[in-house]
């Protein structure tokens, strides 16, 4: 769920908050960007390139160069700033929305005292923007492409979103100070993973529009409890635990276009017989993409000097 990929991602980078400022905020925050722009790449264009071809196939010379040079915005990660044209992944909206909301939160963020961003700077506009969303999309939460005058929906759900990730951050640190029982230990753990399992439920079964703001309240409170490890989870530091939230991030770069993939094939209203064929195949080409991400990793990674010997002098 994107809720939860924003609400951990703002996790995350409020624990950043704990590292000191190398050179000055405008730097730290760059490089911040960077570093995370260079985590996905590989593994974004390895999807494009597959997707691409899917896509593709049977198109003329004219439709796929124009493809190509729509895809700019989608391959650099900027397409929710405003340029939403062309997509093949499709699912990259949320990590420029990402970047987007970053750009504006993790400045403030360090400039800011601890006090007055997390007490009262994140609450107030976490529940602005929410607000404001609400008001505007006729109580829709999720969603990407509906321009506001100035910012797309997208990317003002993902400072939201990434905003409650810096509540479950401070509320984990809270947490972490507490002394429970045992007691308090097993009702922490069923409301952590009744909230889990309820928004499951949820994104299955559906629910009425205006329930996903409050789900939002509650992924906030359940991944403060998770990230405090106050039940002493031991499934979060787990081998299959963190293959699996790796190979998740590869599923949800290949899913889109994969889903678009039967629609070539077979009438719309059969591809439900197809769902169990499709689900496989998700799971295959995240391996394979990963695979091939990881090699050209370990590639890069082993000849880097040698590749900035071609265009830099030393």
């Amino acid at each position: 769920m994107v809720m939860f990929f924003f609400i951990v991602s703002g996790y995350y980078m409020a624990q950043s908050s704990e590292k000191p400022i190398k050179k000055n905020v405008g730097y730290d925050t760059l490089f911040f960007i960077i570093r995370k722009y260079k985590k996905m790449i590989i593994p974004i264009l390895v999807s494009f390139i597959i997707g691409f071809i899917i896509l593709n196939y049977n198109s003329d010379f004219y439709n796929i160069i124009n493809h190509l040079i729509l895809s700019f915005w989608e391959l650099s990660l900027t397409n929710m700033f405003g340029m939403y044209t062309y997509t093949v992944i499709s699912t990259t909206w949320y990590i420029s929305s990402m970047i987007f909301a970053m750009f504006i939160i993790y400045p403030i963020m360090r400039i800011s005292s601890k006090d007055m961003f997390f007490l009262v700077i994140v609450p107030f506009t976490y529940l602005f923007t929410l607000g404001v969303i609400y008001q505007n999309t006729e109580k829709i939460l999720r969603g990407n492409s509906a321009w506001y005058g100035i910012i797309l929906h997208g990317s003002l759900y993902a400072i939201c979103m990434i905003l409650g990730g810096c509540i479950s951050y401070r509320v984990s640190l809270l947490l972490k100070c507490v002394q429970f029982t045992k007691l308090s230990k097993v009702l922490l753990f069923i409301i952590e993973w009744t909230i889990y399992c309820g928004v499951i439920l949820c994104s299955y079964i559906g629910v009425h529009l205006e329930y996903k703001f409050i789900i939002s309240v509650l992924l906030i409170i359940s991944v403060s409890i998770t990230m405090s490890n106050v039940t002493n989870n031991i499934y979060i530091n787990s081998f299959i635990s963190s293959y699996l939230g790796e190979l998740s991030f590869y599923i949800f770069l290949c899913h889109y276009f994969l889903l678009r993939l039967p629609l070539l094939f077979v009438d719309n209203t059969m591809i439900n017989k197809y769902i169990f064929i499709y689900i496989t195949f998700v799971y295959l080409f995240a391996i394979i993409i990963r695979y091939i991400s990881k090699v050209i990793e370990n590639i890069l990674s082993k000849n880097k000097q040698r590749i900035m010997g071609l265009f830099i002098s030393t």
